[in-house]
């Protein structure tokens, strides 16, 4: 049976950009950074990808499609 990976995610940012807000956002315009994460952190996703306690869902949502690509080519260079 093949090993179940895990996948860390490292938070390098959390910033909002209020000229972008400003030009693509109809409402909440007034963002502030995510307070949820702190620059540095880091989270440990377990092997079957479910959201971590306290994860944003929106974050989630936005990441989870790469971390499935990801943990799939991992698994492609072993068999290879």
């Amino acid at each position: 049976m093949a090993e179940m990976y895990k996948v860390k995610l490292t938070v390098l940012k959390t910033a909002i950009y209020p000229e972008l807000a400003e030009k693509y956002l109809s409402i909440g315009k007034e963002l502030k950074p995510c307070g949820g994460f702190k620059e540095g952190q880091e989270i440990i996703v377990d092997a079957f990808m479910n959201c971590p306690e306290g994860f944003c869902a929106q974050a989630w949502a936005a990441l989870y499609p790469q971390m499935l690509t990801i943990r799939s080519e991992e698994h492609t260079s072993e068999l290879q």
